[in-house]
């Protein structure tokens, strides 16, 4: 858990410096901007336990406003009494040949770094001496304080989805008229939704999109708030973002970690090997068996696009198969000799190397991940904390602004969200009826319950015959 929150907290720091004074960062603190401002930094020192930027170790690298407030601090500090002028008298210098006392035992630097900025903190914030530093980490209750109005207009358009009476994921309310957005995986048994009052209404599923485990729910409703969504770019790296929940505070916040990008189980493979030419990419062997070969694909054919899109290096070429999952379909432009062919290459799956077991590894450290957590075409991954049951809501950027949709907890640190670009363009579909499932979860249920009881039954009968000596058929 410490290599966790210093990972996380050294990052979130050097976010926090170039990011703290743009007019995104401020907003969610201006009802307490200064002191707010302090502990989170503060926070991000402690947490760490190890500097961040270390011009020496003795100093502990503070931004200039905090040093300010330090400034401040002491100059409000009480004037001195007679009895903090008494000072004792100075010690006199011992004989030559008196034997030395041991050396005291340096402390060392990121304890120290960490113990002065505990110090800092309690001077700034009035923390008492029975505070912990564990107060002050990112997802404590006086952090996620300072995020409240940035959640705020969020606070009718999210959800508790409820299965068989337990909340199992999270929802975005997408139209007043009642329809919400969760995650579909985790959908089974009788559903209904809550929101933040108490207000409870049965739900039923009229849309769900496999490809990226959405789906549509319907509640009878006018009285929720559809979120707002920013469907520009992806929030950059390093930016701030908000879980909202049920409570007035979000559920969780964290920063965004990498761009857009797809996450798939297996790994597509075209099927060659290449080697860069002054030409571009040539193909030196075309694998038995691949979706290369089958697309008649020969040695020495120099690669020219993919796509449509213009093939500079092999490195290109790699990057962009890898990108696609097995079973998806390309166009390839290739040169042979003085011909220039167009041909279409079905990927296969590149084959899986023996590893551990991380995810039930991570499990272990972090807490349970979703059950579905790859093959997702496009998603921005942030190192928000969450649990399953708290995916399939919005995630917001300091403006309130819903800009992707939770979809799973991944790994230890690891988030992933669908960017808005993406979810708003399927929401007229997936409302229409288009598609539709073929079963409502609850009657799902019933029937995997059903196909069980049977399977028990043959398993019995079976048993039975065995046992009286009857073999096949009766």
């Amino acid at each position: 858990m410490a290599d966790e929150t210093a990972f996380g907290a050294k990052r979130t720091a050097a976010s926090l410096l170039a990011y703290r004074n743009t007019p995104r960062f401020k907003k969610p603190f201006m009802k307490s901007t200064t002191k707010s401002l302090l502990v989170l930094a503060a926070m991000l020192l402690i947490a760490s336990a190890q500097p961040i930027a270390t011009p020496a170790a003795e100093e502990l690298p503070l931004p200039k406003e905090l040093r300010d407030a330090e400034q401040r601090t002491w100059q409000q500090a009480p004037p001195a009494t007679e009895a903090d002028e008494a000072k004792p008298a100075e010690p006199t210098e011992p004989p030559a040949d008196a034997p030395q006392p041991p050396a005291a035992e340096e402390p060392k630097p990121e304890k120290e770094q960490a113990r002065r900025a505990w110090d800092w903190l309690k001077r700034v914030t009035g923390a008492s001496s029975g505070d912990t530093p564990g107060k002050f980490e990112r997802n404590h209750p006086t952090i996620k304080t300072a995020f409240r109005d940035a959640v705020a207009p969020a606070a009718h358009s999210v959800v508790q989805v409820q299965c068989n009476g337990k909340r199992r994921a999270m929802g975005t309310v997408v139209d007043s008229g009642g329809f919400v957005l969760t995650k579909a995986s985790q959908l089974t048994g009788k559903l209904a939704c809550r929101d933040a009052e108490g207000r409870q209404w049965d739900a039923t599923v009229v849309g769900t999109l496999a490809e990226h485990d959405l789906a549509m729910l319907k509640i009878d409703t006018t009285e929720l708030s559809a979120a707002a969504w920013d469907e520009g770019e992806t929030p950059p790296v390093g930016s701030w973002l908000a879980t909202p929940g049920a409570e007035a505070t979000p559920l969780s916040i964290g920063v965004v970690s990498t761009a857009s990008r797809s996450v798939f189980k297996s790994s597509a493979l075209l099927g060659v090997v290449l080697e860069q030419t002054d030409d571009g990419p040539e193909v030196t062997q075309v694998l038995p068996d691949s979706g290369a070969e089958k697309a008649e694909v020969k040695q020495g054919d120099r690669i020219v696009k993919i796509d449509d899109q213009q093939v500079e290096s092999r490195e290109q070429l790699i990057a962009h198969i890898r990108g696609l999952r097995p079973g998806h379909q390309v166009k390839l432009t290739v040169q042979r000799g003085d011909e220039q062919l167009e041909l279409t290459a079905t990927l296969g799956k590149r084959p899986e190397m023996p590893q551990l077991d991380l995810g039930a590894f991570q499990n272990r450290l972090g807490g349970r991940l979703s059950r579905r957590r790859t093959d997702f075409p496009s998603v921005f991954q942030h190192d928000t904390v969450l649990r399953p049951d708290q995916c399939g809501g919005p995630v917001l950027d300091l403006d309130g602004k819903a800009v992707g949709v939770n979809i799973a907890r991944a790994g230890r640190v690891a988030s992933y969200a669908i960017p808005a670009s993406v979810v708003v363009p399927l929401l007229d579909d997936l409302k229409s009826g288009k598609y539709a499932p073929a079963v409502q979860p609850e009657v799902a249920e019933q029937l995997d319950d059903l196909k069980a009881k049977i399977a028990r039954l043959k398993k019995q009968l079976t048993e039975a015959k065995s046992a009286a000596g009857v073999h096949g058929p009766s």
